[in-house]
């Protein structure tokens, strides 16, 4: 069961709407029920879930529903994907658009907000990443919500209004409207040597350019006042997702030059703080390509192993060193420094890529994590494309699938020296034991005290006693 069916620019660790900051552009398409076409989508799902699909499940409590996009009976990250969604889902972008400003993400609670856009309408009406979604635009939403209704809701209008569930209370937000606005995946903010700031956070032109919180108000949220910018550059990454104008190379070109933008601001030896706070995870190859910064090898040139991923069989499904990259570390990092020039901010809502990374810095030693622990997610999700379709997408035909997005493995961190490959991120006990446990004492990582990095005030705090 080891053939490599899915194809490689479907591989993808966790369901994100990445594209929730800015606004729908597809004509949706879902084939009409008891067709012959449904028929055929239908048998081919069955087909690829008896192969390939996770865990164990009752064929007969499968129900499917290609109207509203409707799979049941099987884990909340198993659904069909109409041609629009698996679009929407496949090329994301940060172009500047009218848009709510929240990216919204899956996890066993249900849909959430995954990440919010500072200066975003959702940003003004007050809306934290975190929060668990529970009616939206007056229709409840639930774990079963399809993909397709779900991205209807949110951009079929230019208004939304939300009912969310924050630390256990309802809280129902005013109806806001869409704002041009622009989303980043990659955030970061260095000071040079000549005290010159590098960033693309959004600057307050009426602030003083003395007033760094006032000028950038990003650099207040993320409480980066608290460290040593001079010596201590800041990278944010929202999700592992590739941009549009990246998505055809795969290649991080965004994220590459940021870190080329830090190598020249510290002179290849500043330290680093990687923020993963909510992020909900995405690529694998994203993830992969990101750790080639911050993970480094006893030899030059030598292969590293970023992750590993096996089927429900135990088998490994990696092949041709797919998993595998050549360390750049000594480019960005001071080589010569005894402790370790990196570290990366987590929460409760930093899961599967986030949690991958996470682990796979642990096992080479280069950063130490600060924050609460993560999400433990531990699986992983593909796309298999069923029927190729045309579409329509900002007036354009654009060529598309139906897909089928489901769980089909669970991943591992990598082995290296007297480490060995372990379900890391599955903290829940879901399907394995934790990896950042409080009550244990790891590599790279500081045991926390209870409550005293969940703010990122606090773990801004905490990163300035590490960087002294």
């Amino acid at each position: 069961m080891k053939n490599r069916f899915w194809t490689k620019v479907a591989f993808i660790l966790t369901l994100i709407l990445a594209t929730c900051v800015l606004a729908g552009c597809f004509v949706p398409f879902v084939p009409s029920e008891g067709t012959d076409e449904s028929a055929e989508i239908e048998a081919l799902i069955k087909q690829y879930l008896s192969y390939y699909y996770l865990f164990d499940y009752d064929p007969d409590e499968v129900k499917f529903d290609l109207t509203t996009g409707e799979l049941s009976g099987l884990d909340n990250y198993t659904f069909y994907l109409s041609p629009g969604a698996y679009y929407s889902l496949m090329y994301s972008t940060d172009s500047e658009e009218p848009a709510y400003g929240i990216g919204l993400g899956l996890s066993y609670d249900g849909w959430y907000v995954a990440n919010v856009a500072l200066g975003s309408p959702a940003d003004k009406a007050g809306v934290l990443a975190g929060d668990i979604i529970r009616i939206m635009n007056y229709e409840s939403i639930y774990l079963t919500t399809p993909y397709e209704r779900l991205y209807n809701l949110l951009y079929n209008s230019d208004t939304l209004s939300l009912s969310v569930v924050r630390n256990g209370v309802k809280i129902n937000f005013p109806v806001f409207e869409k704002e041009q606005i622009i989303a980043h995946y990659v955030e970061y903010f260095f000071i040079d040597g000549d005290g010159k700031v590098v960033t693309n956070f959004d600057i307050d032109e009426t602030a003083s350019e003395s007033d760094l919180a006032a000028y950038y108000p990003h650099y207040a949220a993320y409480s980066l006042g608290l460290i040593d910018n001079g010596a201590v550059g800041y990278i944010k990454l929202h999700q592992f997702t590739f941009t549009e104008a990246e998505a055809e190379t795969r290649i991080t070109h965004e994220f590459n030059a940021a870190m080329e933008l830090f190598k020249a601001a510290y002179n290849g030896t500043g330290k680093l703080v990687l923020d993963l706070n909510y992020n909900p995870g995405g690529s694998v190859d994203y993830c992969t390509q990101v750790s080639k910064f911050f993970i480094r090898g006893d030899e030059q040139g030598e292969l590293l192993s970023v992750y590993e991923m096996r089927n429900k069989y135990g088998e490994s499904l990696v092949e041709d060193d797919e998993n595998k990259v050549v360390s750049v570390y000594d480019d960005y990092f001071d080589e010569t420094a005894e402790e370790q020039q990196i570290v990366v901010l987590t929460n409760e809502g930093s899961a599967s890529a986030s949690e991958m990374l996470t682990g796979c810095l642990w096992v080479y030693g280069t950063a130490i994590q600060v924050g609460t622990q993560t999400y433990g997610k531990g699986i992983s999700q593909t796309v298999l494309p069923l029927k190729a379709y045309n579409i329509i997408v900002d007036g354009k035909i654009e060529p598309s699938y139906s897909a089928l997005y489901f769980t089909f493995a669970y991943f591992y961190s990598p082995a290296y020296k007297n480490a060995v490959y372990s379900n890391y991120c599955n903290q829940t006990d879901m399907n394995g034991n934790g990896y950042l446990d409080k009550n244990e004492t790891l590599r790279g990582y500081i045991p926390l005290d209870d409550n005293i990095c969940e703010t990122m005030q606090q773990q801004m705090i905490r990163v300035s006693h590490i960087f002294g």
